[in-house]
């Protein structure tokens, strides 16, 4: 009796072990992406403001110059979305976020912590396999003078 117990806990956990994980609960930061698993099989995903594969240029509204690029990312190990920014220039802070197009469960954020030729990401939003995500950039002035809001649009479910 105790061996046939054992051995179907054994067969359980190979058999689980096979299978893809599932995401399940609701959306929740599930880490730094560039720290870790998430950022590995991550891909661009288009919205509906984005259609170059999760690419978006950003340029200054006032004056055309060039803030930098806006990246949206979908990564099925992670089942998550993250959104990344690079800023060119001296003159641009960022500050990235993405969360559940529902509105349910946390926004996952980060701002540059230098402007000019600086990356931001935000955190993953995890457990998002089935859902849709939204995003944002909130672009400003070294001193905090706002420059500008780059909808990124929102996704649809993956």
């Amino acid at each position: 009796m105790r061996l046939s117990a054992t051995i179907t806990c054994i067969a359980a956990i190979i058999l689980g072990a096979a299978a893809p994980a599932e995401a399940s609960g609701p959306p929740a930061l599930a880490g730094d992406p560039y720290h870790g698993a998430c950022g590995l099989d991550s891909y661009g995903v288009n919205t509906t403001v984005i259609s170059d594969n999760g690419h978006l240029h950003m340029t200054d509204p006032a004056n055309g110059g060039e803030i930098g690029d806006a990246y949206f990312f979908y990564s099925p190990s992670c089942h998550g979305y993250f959104v990344t920014s690079l800023t060119r220039g001296s003159k641009y802070y960022t500050k990235s976020l993405v969360w559940s197009s529902d509105n349910t469960g946390p926004v996952a954020e980060f701002s540059s912590l230098y402007p000019g030729n600086g990356i931001a990401w935000t955190y993953v939003l995890g457990n998002m396999a089935g859902r849709a995500a939204c995003a944002k950039i909130v672009v400003t002035k070294p001193y905090g003078q706002p420059v500008t809001t780059v909808d990124l649009g929102c996704t649809t479910p993956v």
